[in-house]
């Protein structure tokens, strides 16, 4: 494949499920799910039924974060470059 053939995947926890869109402004509800605000915000507003049973719907801020290295295997990148300086 080129690079104009080139497709990218997007995995399906940066789309909401509402929508099936890239998540541009994520919050989370108290069950744990994540959508983006302007979806969850009209699928609520549409159901007029479901609307006035709402007192509040709570919401968290999310983020994507940055995937940190994993501690373990450090020590075997430093223990290989050590023995480089002894060779």
């Amino acid at each position: 494949m080129n690079e104009a053939q080139t497709e990218i995947t997007i995995p399906h926890l940066f789309r909401c499920p509402i929508s099936l869109d890239l998540l541009e402004d994520p919050v989370t509800l108290t069950t744990g799910q994540t959508y983006d605000r302007s979806s969850i915000e009209k699928w609520i507003s549409a159901d007029s039924q479901l609307s006035e049973n709402l007192e509040f719907v709570e919401v968290a801020f999310s983020c994507i974060v940055k995937l940190l290295p994993i501690v373990n295997l450090e020590p075997l990148n430093i223990i290989k470059d050590e023995s480089k300086l002894k060779s």
